[in-house]
């Protein structure tokens, strides 16, 4: 997953384009908020702690009351997949590898899970 860019992803049912892998971890979040479950739902999973948490990688969101790692795409993949599996999301990401030192260089990808 190293060297990949997302394109596209969508959690039951909500699309997003222009995305990071960043985004996708505050989205998964709120999936699982939004489907009522509480904060702290999301937190036996790595990179989530409910309330603030100030630490290098770490981004605080009020709404929710959750701060969210920034990971990469690799680990923010293991997590949403783990997450979507868990909580009976839908799951779809299509992503891009760039061009630099990738195995497979202007090619896309899609994971997908369906619950």
């Amino acid at each position: 997953m190293n060297h990949t860019h997302p394109i596209k992803t969508v959690i039951d049912n909500i699309e997003d384009h222009d995305i990071t892998w960043f985004d996708i971890r505050i989205l998964i979040a709120e999936a699982v908020i939004k489907k009522g479950f509480k904060d702290k739902s999301v937190n036996s999973f790595a990179g989530y702690k409910e309330g603030t948490y100030s630490g290098k990688g770490w981004k605080y969101f009020s709404d929710n009351d959750i701060s969210i790692h920034r990971y990469g795409s690799a680990q923010t993949c293991h997590e949403a997949i783990k997450i979507a599996n868990q909580f009976g999301l839908d799951f779809l990401v299509e992503f891009s590898c760039k061009n630099d030192n990738n195995l497979y260089p202007n090619k896309n990808g899609i994971i997908e899970i369906i619950n």
